[in-house]
């Protein structure tokens, strides 16, 4: 029997209720009810940023079946110059590599990720994502790390220069990110 997939989103009152399962029928199906107007919520929330389903299908995630309750501040879809880049709540995309972020830090801009079991380089192993803007306010960002063995490994990565544009990415330049439209996204980077 084919099954079907549902996600249901549903507005009422200044309340978000999301649901998603795999069928109709699924017991393991999540829902969550986040109230953004300072009213009580079934998950945890910082900052006013909504709270995020546990990531409970992904197999590339090892151990961790979590995804960070914040999301980085920086979400948006770019381009480096090269590739399409998608930042979404728990995934970072680059041209067709995908790292799913754990870890989250808005306030020392950097996020860890785990590396996808189906990326052509480092897969299954861990990167480090810093981001800062430079002096004409152009967002630019340095993957610190891109296969550190344990989670704790990238983040004990020591973090970009900000201060050197030309080599603080590791001996590199680090790269700009250019928002792009949201009518010319989504053709190139991630699923």
């Amino acid at each position: 029997m084919k099954q079907k997939r549902t996600i249901g989103i549903l507005m009422s009152l200044g309340a978000l209720v999301v649901t998603a399962c795999s069928s109709d029928n699924d017991p393991t199906a999540k829902s969550i009810t986040v109230n953004g107007t300072g009213g009580s919520s079934s998950a945890p929330s910082t900052g006013g940023t909504a709270a995020v389903l546990p990531d409970a299908g992904n197999a590339d995630a090892g151990n961790d079946s979590s995804v960070p309750v914040d999301a980085p501040s920086i979400e948006g879809v770019y381009t480096d110059g090269y590739f399409e880049q998608r930042i979404t709540a728990d995934t970072w995309y680059v041209d067709v590599s995908v790292f799913r972020i754990k870890l989250v830090n808005n306030t020392e801009k950097f996020v860890i990720a785990l590396n996808d079991s189906k990326n052509a380089y480092n897969p299954n192993l861990w990167s480090r994502f810093d981001w800062a803007t430079n002096s004409n306010n152009v967002l630019i960002y340095c993957q610190t790390a891109y296969d550190a063995a344990t989670e704790q490994e990238a983040l004990n990565t020591t973090p970009a220069n900000a201060q050197d544009l030309a080599k603080g990415c590791d001996g590199f330049p680090w790269s700009p990110l250019t928002p792009i439209e949201n009518t010319d996204a989504g053709a190139d980077a991630g699923p």
